[in-house]
């Protein structure tokens, strides 16, 4: 590139005509920045270009070129191939999640399937010698699970399974259906192919077990179709909060008949149809009904 002179007022004497006056060698101006004689960069001096006159840095047709010292590498050409950075393995933390993460993912999975229900002590030293791991992850696990709600850490009693009053179930409902709404209103005016698709797999895949009497595997093909329908408004931060609900409300919908699957299925497939059709109200006002159905075939209404 070309090079501006760093001293734009001092122009070469006749002593320095037809060489660069800020190499810095015996007898020559040395280059600005540069301590007892020694040049600041003595491996690069200006050179003119063919055609032109020799001399300082500050004229715009004078540029770099580089002139390698002993013990320096040979210059670079600028037809030379570009250099290609090393290749560095992942760091661990980045290819594993976390232990504590690990651990907090089997035990909330224990709690959505029942294994662990409300009201239901966690003890340390038993979870540690099950997952075959020290205390501390477990109390990392602990502490994540407790800011989701799904367990209740008290002084007198430790860690617990938590249980929703009556009232506490009916706001945690009311809020996840207006979430579930605002997200259904987002996915219809997104409308992302590839998203759209796996709603569609979903759906399929759920209505052929309910059509073969296998209502066993609906639980969770319906947190399969809810985790796509989330994924399909293009919200991170929504798609947290309705992840967290949904979590927290399954306990409640546990042991709910077949009849009202086959229901809540076709009310998955009526929100799909709205959404793929780009009807966002129509699309939001299925999915706020769909949690409130559910709420009223849970508490007999």
């Amino acid at each position: 590139p070309a090079a501006l002179c760093p001293l734009p007022s001092i122009q070469p004497s006749k002593g320095f005509q037809g060489q660069c006056p800020w190499r810095g060698s015996k007898g020559q101006r040395p280059l600005a920045g540069s301590r007892g004689g020694a040049p600041a960069f003595p491996s690069l001096h200006p050179i003119a270009l063919p055609g032109t006159t020799q001399g300082c840095r500050q004229r715009p047709d004078v540029v770099y070129n580089a002139r390698k010292l002993p013990g320096e590498p040979p210059p670079v050409s600028a037809t030379a191939e570009p250099l290609t950075a090393p290749v560095v393995a992942p760091r661990l933390g980045v290819q594993h999640a976390p232990l504590r993460d690990k651990v907090a993912d089997e035990i909330r999975a224990a709690i959505l399937a029942g294994q662990f229900k409300p009201g239901d002590r966690l003890i340390e030293d038993r979870l540690a010698e099950e997952f075959a791991v020290s205390r501390n992850p477990i109390r990392e696990a602990m502490r994540t699970l407790a800011s989701e709600g799904l367990i209740e850490v008290t002084a007198r009693r430790g860690a617990v399974v938590a249980s929703l009053s009556p009232q506490e179930a009916e706001e945690l409902l009311e809020v996840r259906a207006t979430l579930e709404a605002a997200n259904a209103r987002l996915a219809a005016r997104r409308r992302d192919p590839a998203v759209l698709d796996q709603l569609r797999a979903t759906l399929a895949r759920g209505t052929e077990a309910i059509e073969a009497g296998h209502a066993a595997e609906l639980p969770a093909l319906n947190d399969a179709f809810h985790a796509d329908l989330a994924r399909a408004g293009h919200n991170r931060t929504l798609a947290d909060l309705m992840r967290m609900l949904r979590d927290r409300s399954a306990p409640l919908f546990r042991g709910i008949g077949e009849e009202f699957a086959r229901e809540s299925w076709a009310e998955h497939a009526g929100i799909l149809r709205a959404v793929i059709a780009g009807d966002a109200e129509l699309a939001s006002l299925l999915a706020y009904r769909h949690v409130m159905n559910a709420a009223a075939t849970r508490r007999g209404g």
